[in-house]
């Protein structure tokens, strides 16, 4: 009887040992193909490699890729030179996965290829890969460092989208287009720096609450709400010849914003409310300032403007109440409805020849005291109405004043020239 409960327990103690061992194992190595000339080949130590030449099979959102048995035991990934193309949805949800290396050559990288590696936290992308598919890294929450090789030139919609923890991102100086969303709430993501000629497209950086620089060259196009919401104190360098997308940079935390040679097309409500931005600089170069570019902009300064500025447009710079120093060029030929009303603080104005004033340009700007305008301007009605210390005006002869223009002002000198 004793011998037979030895045994048995010798047997419960095997059995258990077996199970322990079943659980805590790695899976046997696996291989097979993923193209017509790549294979794939998962190691014991949870390295999945994928070589030979040529494209990845494309797998559909809902089909199961050749590791998907082992998919829980893919710890890193490494994409061969030789490999041309990712596969889309090739590595996604792949939950253990916290490395991806990509080689040389790697052209494209498919839609939704890494989306949703909850686990990833280093991408190095190697040179010669030319685009990154829409959503290839999607919600990779804590993906912390990306770094991209010369050769890239798009990045695809949503393609970093809800990467909260990036905060190390390397791009090229070949790249060329941002797609949509592309950064969307990478809420971690401290600064950015690009190139020349690139596009941003709507929404690409919005709610990145922590970046605090952003810089671009020349000939850049920002998007629509590309950087609305970004809340952190931010300093903005742009290159000339910049064309910026109505609300690009709303409600953002930016302090200060330079844009050099070669001016700048700013778009409707571009700038509205960011409530921090103190102080504007735009060197020579043909700019348009859009509606509502800067309105609300309340501890906004110092705005200068160089030569080539032709249009301020309606309400671009309302209830900016702490504007004080306001330098336009002699180029400027239209100041929109409304542009500077309420400006509270500023003391002093002077314009050139040819100019029209909209209606209300300057109405309820109480700080202001004097005003100086060449010959042939155009004043529309009630522009400086309710400016209470406007002392002096003096303009150039051959000036229209509209209804009401100068009403309810403390004008004691006017003075219109020839």
């Amino acid at each position: 009887m004793k011998t037979i409960r030895k045994w048995f327990g010798f047997v419960l103690v095997l059995a258990t040992v077996l199970a322990i061992l079943t659980v805590t194992s790695f899976p046997a190595a696996a291989s097979g193909a993923c193209g017509d000339n790549a294979v794939w080949d998962l190691a014991e130590d949870g390295m999945l490699t994928i070589s030979g030449t040529g494209p990845m099979t494309e797998y559909g959102s809902n089909s199961k890729f050749p590791w998907y048995a082992n998919r829980s035991a893919v710890k890193a990934v490494v994409i061969e030179d030789g490999i041309t193309t990712i596969g889309a949805n090739a590595f996604k949800s792949l939950s253990a996965l916290t490395e991806v290396t990509i080689g040389d050559g790697v052209e494209s990288i498919g839609a939704n290829a890494f989306d949703s590696c909850s686990a990833l936290k280093t991408v190095s992308i190697g040179e010669g890969t030319i685009s990154i598919g829409n959503s290839a890294f999607y919600n990779c929450t804590v993906l912390q460092s990306v770094s991209v090789g010369e050769g890239l030139t798009s990045i695809g919609t949503s393609a970093f989208s809800t990467c909260k923890a990036l905060t190390d991102l390397d791009l090229p100086e070949s790249l060329e287009t941002i797609g949509t969303s592309a950064f969307y709430y990478c809420s971690s993501l401290p600064s950015v720096e690009l190139g020349d000629d690139i596009t941003v497209g709507e929404r690409a950086f919005q709610n990145c609450s922590s970046l605090t620089a952003f810089s671009m060259g020349e000939n850049s196009v920002i998007g629509k709400d590309a950087f609305k919401s970004c809340s952190d104190a931010m300093e903005v360098e742009l290159g000339g010849n910049a064309t910026i997308g109505e609300s690009a940079f709303a409600s953002t935390g930016i302090n200060t914003l330079t844009i050099g040679e070669g001016g700048a097309a700013i778009d409707t409500k571009a700038f509205q409310s960011c409530t921090k931005l103190a102080s504007v600089s735009i060197e020579d170069g043909e700019t348009a300032i859009g509606a509502n570019a800067f309105d609300g902009c309340s501890a906004l300064k110092t705005v200068s403007i160089g030569e080539g500025l032709t249009e301020l447009g309606a309400s671009a710079f309302y209830n900016c109440k702490a504007l004080t120093n306001l330098d336009l060029p002699e180029s400027l030929e239209t100041i929109g409805t409304s542009a500077f009303y309420y400006c509270t603080s500023l003391s002093s104005v002077e314009l050139g020849d040819d100019v029209t004033i909209g209606e209300r340009a300057f109405n309820n700007c109480s700080g202001l005291t004097s005003v100086t305008m060449g010959d042939n301007t155009v004043i529309g009605k009630e522009a400086f109405k309710n400016c209470s210390n406007l002392k002096t005006i003096e303009l150039g002869g051959n000036a229209a004043i509209g209804e009401s223009a100068f009403a309810s002002t403390g004008v004691n000198t006017l003075t219109i020239g020839e």
